[in-house]
């Protein structure tokens, strides 16, 4: 059980900041898009009721938020490595722990909105979404479109 939800939980990470990414480096869609058609798709595969959307919504539009924020220094930070990397005078480890204290954060921010998402969930249908796993989601996760990695 503990893999399926760690599996969960890294699939919905790795989507949000693929969802990003299909927009264009420069312009990340809209949090409230990108929130409203996750809850949707969700609602209908699961069959939420109001309460749920709104704790739903509410969880997924705060981390996307927050991400969307991070999603602009992460992409700083990842030119920051390159450039250092292709003869830059920075320190490369430097470089390289800031990606990942960044990817961290975001990885952080979505667990705490998909554990939200999850406790708000019936048994029945933590079972259903159990039994779907990353591949009932079309193998992208719950954040939608885009598969994982994508925002480097």
């Amino acid at each position: 059980m503990k893999k399926v939800i760690v599996a969960f939980l890294l699939a919905s990470a790795f989507a949000t900041p693929a969802m990003f990414a299909r927009q264009g480096r420069g312009n990340p869609p809209d949090p409230t898009t990108f929130v409203n058609r996750r809850v949707q798709h969700l609602t209908t595969l699961l069959d939420l009721n109001p309460s749920q959307v709104q704790t739903a919504t509410t969880a997924f539009t705060t981390a996307a938020t927050v991400n969307a924020a991070l999603e602009t220094q992460l992409r700083t930070a990842h030119e920051t490595l390159r450039a250092d990397i292709q003869g830059g005078s920075g320190n490369l480890g430097t470089d390289a722990a800031a990606v990942a204290n960044l990817e961290g954060q975001i990885l952080a921010n979505n667990a705490a909105a998909e554990k939200t998402f999850w406790a708000s969930l019936t048994s029945a249908q933590q079972d259903k979404l159990k039994a779907l796993g990353p591949e009932g989601f079309g193998g992208r996760g719950l954040g939608g479109p885009g598969g994982p990695g994508g925002h480097r």
